[in-house]
């Protein structure tokens, strides 16, 4: 799965670099030209105001997402977001992994070989 954040990533780094470089010429300036290097800092954190509040916009839906999936897989949030069956939902978890490692142990070495991507699936989720 591609990084959500990977473009708005690059973009805030770069108005990093360009906002210091922006700011190290400061000292240097007077009159109209410094004035035009304040209106450029300016515009850079606006920008960087608004590319900020469009990764806490993907954050969140990648929060209602994930808590989707959750919600599927048994786990209840309480009204604060955080997880309120916890341990529940992570025995639950575990037990199926144990039975997918129980299920591999019981084949032959051609049906593990066939059957491993399911049990490295399982451990990761």
């Amino acid at each position: 799965m591609p990084d959500r954040y990977h473009d708005i990533n690059i973009e805030l780094a770069q108005i990093t670099n360009n906002l210091e470089k922006v700011q190290q010429e400061t000292e240097k300036l007077v009159g109209q030209e410094l004035i035009d290097n304040l209106q450029k800092q300016y515009n850079l954190l606006n920008r960087e105001i608004d590319l900020t509040a469009e990764k806490i916009g993907i954050a969140r839906q990648e929060q209602e997402e994930l808590a989707g999936k959750l919600a599927n897989d048994g786990v209840t949030f309480n009204k604060d977001g955080t997880i309120a069956n916890y341990e529940q939902a992570y025995m639950m978890q575990l037990a199926y992994v144990n039975s997918v490692i129980d299920h591999y142990n019981s084949l032959s070495a051609d049906g593990q070989e066939a059957y491993q991507s399911t049990l490295d699936q399982a451990k990761a989720d």
